[in-house]
């Protein structure tokens, strides 16, 4: 018998790439936040923001994993409720927004959001952009009211 050849590998959907991207990623960053670098190369930009500050981004693989080490990550508690939404994107590459609550070294969750484009590698992918920022904590307010319409006199 001859021997079969091999079947491509289909290239996995979107969908698949962010769900296992961010149970990985939120995975290692509640357990190993110092092994986060192995996620970005040397052409990935990373910014951190906690408000309304803008933030210079690192970049490259070395300046972002002094930026990870810079960071207080003991004791990082991910909010259960995690929304994931995602989108093909350019070059086969894949967008990921996570919108959710977290906590670093405090006692209650704070609303984050982060977005990541994943870039193909020959290998699955990588994080070529990611920004992360804090929302600050409103208190909510009433919406405000359409006025009524004046009657005609």
């Amino acid at each position: 018998t001859r021997p079969q050849p091999a079947t491509p590998r289909r290239k996995p959907t979107p969908a698949k790439v962010a769900r296992s991207f961010v149970k990985q990623y939120f995975g290692l960053l509640c357990e190993k936040p110092q092994e986060l670098f192995r996620f970005y190369k040397d052409d990935s930009r990373f910014t951190r923001s906690d408000g309304p500050e803008v933030v210079a981004a690192a970049v490259g693989k070395e300046a972002i994993n002094k930026k990870i080490a810079s960071f207080d990550f003991s004791n990082v508690v991910v909010g259960q409720n995690l929304t994931v939404d995602h989108q093909a994107s350019q070059g086969g590459g894949v967008l990921v927004v996570v919108v959710g609550r977290m906590s670093i070294g405090t006692s209650y969750l704070r609303p984050f959001t982060q977005t990541f484009f994943l870039a193909p590698q020959a290998d699955g992918y990588y994080v070529l952009n990611d920004s992360f920022r804090f929302i600050p904590d409103a208190e909510p307010t009433e919406a405000p009211t359409q006025p009524e319409p004046e009657a005609d006199a």
